[in-house]
């Protein structure tokens, strides 16, 4: 079998069949990575049984408290034993034969970029862009990204959120941007992404995703940015409230400075400059 040095990287909790489903897709790519590394959150008595009908090998690494999908990803990027990170969800995967050839084919020839976002198309969305090119982002998905190793080990990580959405992503970019590395978005390989229609409207993402909303200006704004702040937050419950998601935008509007003092050490904001860097990026991917 040929391999190239490449860790896969996959957080998961209570999902063996459609992780299981991952695997196989991996499994089926030629080159195979050098090794696949799963997290399994706790509380969870599914996912290792399961993985005994898995296609490849697996590293499994456990946790007695719960991490969520970002603190998941920090255990599993100190663990990986290469440098090249490709980290996926439990319910995304390849799609192209040579998945992993293209991976390193960019990273080789971009030694200047610390991250690759891949396209990800949701269930049975065809990709319509078959090109190879590259060009500077000011973010990543979680779910279809290549990391250097090197680069995520020099900032302090994910914030260990049950639920990450409206947080995990650009944290972690902003951190990146701030140390001085350069992030990348490449039109191939593909990756699947099998998640629920209707996902982020259950009552417990779309509360989180509100209190989110705060606690990243919070953490990493620097002033006048952080100013910003209940600007955004207005704006997430305006898109919550044109659902008519009453009850989330009240609980997630009350769970705000609680979750602000708790998270208070955390505190770490990046330069002005890199705000600036940063909104530039957004603004020119956005046109």
């Amino acid at each position: 079998m040929v391999t190239v040095p490449i860790s896969v990287i996959i957080p998961t909790w209570r999902r063996p069949a459609i992780l299981l489903t991952t695997l196989n897709a991996v499994a089926h790519c030629e080159p195979q990575p050098a090794e696949v590394v799963v997290h399994i959150d706790a509380n969870d008595d599914e996912t290792e049984a399961a993985l005994a009908a898995a296609p490849l090998p697996v590293r499994l690494l456990h946790t007695k408290t719960t991490l969520g999908p970002g603190g998941g990803r920090n255990r599993l990027m100190q663990a990986a034993s290469h440098d090249i990170l490709v980290s996926l969800d439990d319910d995304s995967r390849p799609i192209d034969k040579d998945f992993f050839r293209q991976i390193m084919q960019w990273t080789d020839r971009h030694p200047e970029y610390a991250a690759f976002t891949i396209p990800s198309w949701i269930r049975d969305e065809t990709p319509t862009d078959v090109s190879h090119s590259i060009t500077e982002s000011s973010g990543f998905e979680g779910c279809s990204v290549v990391l250097r190793r090197d680069a995520v080990m020099a900032v302090s990580g994910y914030i260990p959120l049950r639920y990450a959405y409206g947080m995990e992503e650009t944290d972690m970019a902003l951190q990146l941007l701030d140390a001085g590395f350069a992030l990348a978005r490449v039109n191939s390989p593909h990756v699947r992404h099998d998640i629920s229609p209707g996902h982020h409207a259950h009552p417990a993402v779309d509360r989180a995703w509100l209190v989110n909303t705060a606690l990243l200006p919070f953490l990493r704004y620097p002033f006048p940015y952080i100013l910003l702040l209940p600007l955004k937050v207005l704006r997430r419950m305006a898109f919550s409230l044109k659902y008519g998601r009453f009850g989330t935008v009240c609980s997630g509007l009350a769970s705000i400075p609680g979750t602000l003092w708790h998270y208070r050490e955390l505190r770490a904001p990046v330069k002005c400059s890199t705000m600036h860097r940063y909104i530039k990026l957004t603004r020119s991917v956005n046109r």
